[in-house]
């Protein structure tokens, strides 16, 4: 079996990577990503004003393979949140950073209790539902079972997907 060694600094530098400062946060985007809705949603509700940058998924075989988005984050996803400084992946990253850091209304209650509760159906959410609605687990299956166009698979009903 192969073995895989990290270093903290390795599994830190996806999230919080030092970035260009700018005045204003500059958010990479797309429409259709569940996880950049979650991010944006939180910058808005905390009256945080942004760029949007559109990275469209699916142009030219996914603008988020391009080299000049490989540069600004190497996982090769959105979201990614410019601010302070800092290169910010993973929607539940981006907010909890945005929670910690930021003024404005409150995203988890002060509750310990309720906030496991809020955290166990945001992970519900982004870890187990969205990965099945993920462009690149529809291409692949796509891919094995004869989809069309990026997107536009479609699974029997029966699945549940």
């Amino acid at each position: 079996s192969a073995r895989v060694s990290l270093s903290l600094s390795s599994i830190t530098c996806f999230c919080f990577q030092p970035s260009i400062m700018s005045d204003k946060p500059v958010l990479y985007s797309y429409w259709r990503s569940g996880a950049s809705w979650r991010v944006r949603i939180v910058l808005n509700l905390k009256g945080i004003e942004y760029e949007t940058k559109i990275i469209n998924l699916i142009k030219n075989g996914g603008e988020q393979h391009s080299a000049e988005y490989k540069a600004v984050n190497s996982q090769e996803r959105v979201p990614t949140l410019l601010m302070d400084g800092l290169t910010l992946t993973q929607s539940l990253a981006i907010i909890e950073y945005l929670e910690e850091t930021k003024e404005g209304p409150k995203v988890f209650p002060t509750d310990a209790v309720q906030r496991t509760t809020a955290r166990r159906i945001a992970y519900i959410l982004a870890c187990d539902t969205q990965p099945l609605q993920n462009l690149g687990v529809l291409q692949k299956i796509g891919s094995l079972v004869g989809g069309g166009e990026a997107g536009e698979l479609r699974l029997p009903r029966h699945t549940g997907i």
